[in-house]
């Protein structure tokens, strides 16, 4: 993608935090200055800090921890899911939309489970997880494990996915 972004004439900044963003410039920790005429954040997902505050089990960057069964570690009656807990099981799962949906289905089922004193499904993640990004002009940049491919296709099918999933909720 890197690379992608180059020869797209994209410059790309790495290794910095950005500390003021204005209108038409942003400054980073390492006191570069950068003009923009936008910008694409891709900074990833960050804990929310009620977690720490609240006593419950964390991991090292401050996400709440939940077994299998997506409830919090020491806490039977709390679920969560999603880019803001981390599966104990499962330390290294990216926090990615594509695993936060196919939670939901799970959370769903073991909330009404618990309430009526059920047996809880585990929540077992796919091996890997299907990125694609669009690049612009009906092209997109796809990602499955350590394959990656750039093209018309992959844009067409990240469109398709993307219409059928919304077309879920209408």
């Amino acid at each position: 993608l890197k690379s992608l972004l180059i020869k797209k004439g994209v410059q790309v900044w790495e290794d910095e935090s950005v500390e003021e963003i204005h209108d038409h410039y942003i400054v980073t920790d390492s006191g570069n200055k950068i003009r923009h005429t936008s910008v694409l954040w891709l900074g990833g997902a960050s804990a929310e800090p009620i977690f720490k505050r609240s006593g419950v089990e964390v991991d090292e960057k401050g996400f709440a921890l939940v077994r299998d069964t997506l409830q919090f570690q020491e806490y039977d009656y709390i679920f969560g899911s999603g880019d803001c807990v981390t599966l104990t099981a499962y330390p290294e799962l990216q926090k990615s939309g594509v695993y936060a949906v196919k939670q939901g289905p799970v959370l769903w089922n073991n909330l009404s489970q618990f309430l009526s004193g059920q047996p809880l499904q585990e929540y077992d993640p796919q091996k890997n997880a299907l990125y694609i990004l669009s690049t612009g002009k009906q092209q997109g940049f796809m990602v499955y494990g350590p394959l990656s491919h750039h093209s018309r296709q992959a844009w067409k099918l990240k469109n398709k996915i993307d219409r059928d999933f919304m077309a879920k909720y209408k």
